[in-house]
């Protein structure tokens, strides 16, 4: 078995890079919650390249945003109710931000070796991981990419990824191996990188807990903990929890069946959770409560 951090890139990659031979139509995947609750983006490659979509709560209509030969990174909201994603190619992210139904992307950012970008909440600042795999470092910047500058230091060995903001844009949540091979945990800091503080306690046979998002509130993350074996992927097993500041977790909806409920995205309600699932057999958007007791797929 590989370690969390290495099945953690490959995933990414392969969700994000394009239907791959041999593998399932990820038809929804990493699923982001408008402001208002009422739509959630995501990328499918359901056409055979990876594009951002938004399908709306009420009904399921679906808008294709996105059109075009690129990776599309994960879409993000703005406050405004716009959609963000990165494009990533000849080693550089573009960002950009466009309508919900539709239309004309406007260029936010062009960040170089970048990936992972998040907006702030307050929308002038980026949060993403800059170098190449696995020595990037986790880097704050104005929200046109200048004034860029590391958060943590650049010659320490743990590997940072899958940045994101707090609702008020004070700290800040991410996954962290503090070797190439060693566990996965989310660790919590404050904005400009100050008291970082682990922050899952996880048991390691539940596996490694990665792609933490805020409750609304600010006082819980959702994070996604699975078990992955490279020779024995019908085997491969994730779950959400639910973590608070104390850190003290609770597993949603507790399966034992080999299916991966991942990449959670919260509902401005603090009673919903987006992620994407393979539960149906492929890989869907589905709407979970955080009490684990109902689940309705979205995507189709």
């Amino acid at each position: 078995m590989r370690s969390a951090f290495f099945i953690s890139f490959t995933f990414f990659a392969t969700t994000l890079g394009g239907q791959q031979p041999g593998r399932p139509i990820q038809n929804g995947a990493l699923p982001a919650v408008s402001p208002d609750g009422k739509r959630v983006a995501f990328i499918s490659n359901r056409d055979g390249t990876s594009d951002v979509y938004v399908a709306e709560v009420d009904g399921g209509r679906v808008t294709r945003l996105t059109n075009s030969p690129a990776s599309e990174g994960p879409p993000r909201w703005l406050a405004d109710g716009r959609v963000v994603y990165s494009v990533w190619a000849n080693d550089t992210a573009r960002v950009y931000a466009t309508a919900a139904t539709g239309g004309d992307a406007a260029l936010i950012a062009i960040v170089p070796q970048t990936r992972g970008a998040s907006i702030s909440p307050d929308g002038k600042r980026l949060l993403y991981s800059a170098g190449r795999m696995p020595k990037s470092v986790l880097t704050v910047s104005n929200i046109d990419g200048t004034n860029a500058r590391a958060l943590f230091s650049a010659d320490t060995s743990a590997i940072v990824f899958n940045a994101v903001w707090s609702p008020d844009g004070n700290r800040i949540a991410y996954a962290r191996a503090d070797t190439l091979r060693g566990p996965l945990n989310v660790w919590i800091a404050d904005a400009d990188g100050s008291h970082p503080k682990r922050l899952t306690n996880i048991p390691t046979t539940e596996g490694g807990p990665q792609w933490p998002d805020w409750s609304p509130d600010g006082k819980r993350l959702a994070v996604q903990v699975g078990k992955y074996n490279r020779d024995k992927p019908s085997e491969n097993t994730a779950h959400i929890w639910i973590v608070d500041l104390n850190a003290v977790a609770t597993k949603l909806a507790p399966h034992d069946k080999p299916f991966l409920d991942e990449t959670p995205s919260w509902f401005p309600d603090g009673r919903r959770i987006a992620i994407q699932s393979d539960r149906s057999g492929r890989m869907e958007v589905w709407i979970v409560s955080i009490d684990g007791k109902e689940a309705v797929q979205l995507t189709k």
